[in-house]
């Protein structure tokens, strides 16, 4: 299957619920005079899907400068045409490429989905050893029952959609739910007497560890006195000798 059987699909699948334009290198000068099978195949292509295009010049030169063409192009759709507000080479100096660029100013009108408000609910693992699967297939049976039949390929997303609401809330209904945990007490709030004393204890730790420190000074300031005038040079005399 070459590129435009590819391209052919996706215009069957999509034509009547989508707009479509392909852009790029079609590698053929669809305006020239020859007749290669390159661009018969592009002519019936347009042909069958209703595309036109818009002659914007030469828009390929070979690294060589000696071959240049016109390769590049813009198709859509012919009741779309009204929609096109031009098409145009775009003349770039910091351009690199050997294709010279084209730019589709086009009128559209974009709807956005209003997106669904994020919950914190988790999505919790199912343990399907303790899931009555006999009940559950009994569920979804009965639900598949009801679902209209397919008929066209427009209804497919919403046929996902409706089999998906099917398996997740027969799955809620089913499955054992998880017990929830007692929660602790929290610890009450900060108020004027309770602040206070952690002030109180603040300042008590201070005083406790600066009489520690005083208290240990005294200890060694008595013990060197103690300590006789030939115990302190003894002392200094085997410093000496070290």
């Amino acid at each position: 299957m070459n590129v435009w059987d590819h391209l052919h699909e996706i215009f069957e699948t999509f034509k009547n619920s989508h707009q479509m334009i392909i852009g790029g290198d079609l590698n053929e000068n669809i305006y020239s005079s020859t007749n290669s099978q390159r661009k018969t195949a592009i002519s019936n292509f347009m042909s069958e899907h209703k595309l036109s295009t818009v002659e914007c010049g030469i828009t390929f030169i070979h690294p060589s400068g000696q071959a240049m063409s016109a390769i590049d192009y813009i198709l859509f759709q012919d009741h779309y045409k009204e929609n096109v507000i031009k098409i145009e080479k775009q003349e770039i100096n910091s351009n690199v490429s050997d294709h010279t660029p084209l730019m589709l100013s086009l009128k559209c009108d974009i709807s956005f989905k209003k997106m669904k408000e994020l919950t914190n609910t988790k999505n919790l693992k199912v343990n399907w050893n303790k899931v009555d699967k006999n009940e559950y297939k009994t569920l979804i049976d009965d639900k598949l029952e009801k679902i209209k039949p397919i008929s066209e390929k427009l209804n497919l997303d919403q046929a996902f959609d409706e089999l998906n609401k099917i398996l997740s809330d027969t799955t809620s209904k089913i499955a054992p739910r998880k017990q929830k945990g007692k929660k602790k007490k929290k610890l009450p709030v900060m108020n004027d007497e309770i602040l206070h004393a952690v002030k109180r204890k603040k300042t008590a730790f201070y005083i406790f560890g600066n009489n520690k420190v005083d208290q240990k000074n005294l200890v060694t300031s008595i013990l060197r006195k103690k300590q006789s005038p030939h115990m302190i040079s003894g002392n200094y005399v085997e410093k000496s000798k070290r």
